[in-house]
């Protein structure tokens, strides 16, 4: 579970193969906007429709979703969703059509895509590599959840400067979700990599130092302490967002690290 850092970070599918035993996996990584508790329902949630299933839980999420204050209003969230999901890089301009006033555009968007095949508005390698929204379905359902961007980061011009700080609400979100983890399961948490170029040399002890602290309240039964702090630009999409090759590293550093954790154990 994690936010869209992991999301995009992890391939279930292949982490599967890669660990001991192939145990199966479910990459259930919601949108950063939603609280650490929310993330915890969805796992209460599945849990109980699976009873007895669930064996171990990974918690992956950005530094920046530590010391996140995001607080968006219901229309700005779903604006959110939805340009990700169609793939737009742009914000949505209303249209003044006579058609979209008397409601032809929102019968479109939100009725007749779910029964019709329909395809994704935009520019972009995604778009052509999806081609449908059904074509986002089916690579979610073969990759057990997880999802793909595409791109490169271009190296910005000025680092931005990084604030290593806790939300106001961090500590009761974090127990909230850790009170939902099924009783008996294996827990693990940790914190995604950003790119190099967003990276100040002291980054690792910085991300140490905060995964320690705020394990005081998520209280994991492991640390997974070696992942990458940052990766090579050109293996993310944006500044924490990994692209295809980026996910590939990264998923074969989680499962390294895991394995041994469950081999420990």
């Amino acid at each position: 579970m994690g936010d869209f850092t992991c999301l995009l970070g992890v391939d279930a599918a292949s982490l599967s193969r890669e660990l001991p035993g192939q145990p199966p996996l479910l990459n259930l990584s919601l949108f950063i906007w939603l609280d650490l508790k929310d993330y915890g329902e969805v796992l209460a949630d599945f849990a109980s429709a699976n009873p007895g299933q669930v064996r171990t839980v990974v918690l992956l999420l950005t530094p920046e979703k530590l010391g996140a204050e995001i607080m968006p209003t219901e229309e700005e969230l779903w604006h959110n969703v939805r340009r990700e999901v169609q793939g737009f890089s742009t914000p949505v301009v209303p249209s003044a059509t006579l058609r979209d006033r008397l409601g032809f555009g929102g019968l479109r968007e939100n009725l007749l895509c779910h029964v019709l095949a329909t395809p994704l508005r935009g520019k972009g390698p995604g778009i052509a590599f999806y081609g449908f929204c059904s074509g986002v379905d089916a690579y979610m359902t073969a990759h057990d959840g997880s999802y793909l961007e595409f791109g490169s980061l271009a190296r910005p011009r000025k680092i931005p400067q990084r604030k290593w700080a806790f939300a106001a609400d961090l500590e009761a979100e974090s127990r909230a979700f850790r009170s939902r983890v099924p009783p008996g399961a294996k827990f693990f948490a940790g914190l995604t990599p950003i790119a190099e170029s967003f990276c100040s040399p002291d980054e690792r002890v910085q991300r140490l130092d905060m995964l320690h602290r705020w394990n005081r309240w998520i209280q994991a039964d492991g640390l997974l302490t070696n992942l990458p702090p940052s990766l090579p630009d050109v293996l993310l999409a944006g500044q924490a967002h990994l692209n295809e090759a980026g996910q590939k590293r990264f998923t074969t550093a989680l499962a390294r690290q895991l394995s041994q954790l469950m081999d420990s154990r």
